[in-house]
């Protein structure tokens, strides 16, 4: 069984010349993302979406993915996806899953599968949000971006499922 905490994140990093999208269908949550980015990081450019599929023909005619970052909201009402088939289906490479089902196996093992990390809803306002200076370079911010600490690939089922737990 997976455990909800090895996906959850306290943290999230933003470079001057990305883009944060955000994805949800209550508008008091792009209040509270608004503040929060206004005073950690002013610089950054915030778009917002209430739709998930404007969001995702957005996301697919940037130019630039690799400096988007979503944050979408799990559940959207009466909408055919969720925000985590709009990070699924974007392949983005900066992303997470804001939701109050954060633990629910289904959905943490499919943000694990698209390689996205989970934000309770009730967390928001907590969240660090850190900003790097213009002076980063890319490779720099690659480094700092990743989330991978150490990677071991196991081939034995046993052992790999007593590695992660």
């Amino acid at each position: 069984m997976v455990s909800p905490t090895t996906c959850i994140t306290d943290k999230r990093i933003v470079a001057p010349q990305d883009t944060v999208i955000i994805l949800d269908d209550d508008q008091s949550i792009h209040g509270a993302w608004d503040r929060l980015f206004l005073n950690s990081a002013p610089s950054v450019k915030v778009m917002h979406f209430t739709q998930a599929r404007e969001c995702k023909e957005y996301i697919q005619s940037f130019e630039k993915p690799c400096h988007l970052f979503l944050l979408a909201d799990y559940e959207l009402i009466h909408q055919d996806l969720s925000g985590l088939d709009v990070i699924e289906r974007t392949e983005l490479i900066k992303s997470v899953l804001v939701t109050s089902y954060y633990e629910n196996s289904s959905i943490v093992k499919q943000s694990i599968l698209a390689g996205t990390k989970i934000l309770p809803k009730s967390l928001i306002s907590s969240i660090d949000i850190q900003a790097l200076s213009d002076k980063t370079n890319e490779e720099e911010l690659l480094a700092i971006q990743s989330d991978i600490d150490f990677l071991l690939i196991e081939d034995n089922r046993e052992l790999a499922d007593v590695l992660v737990y």
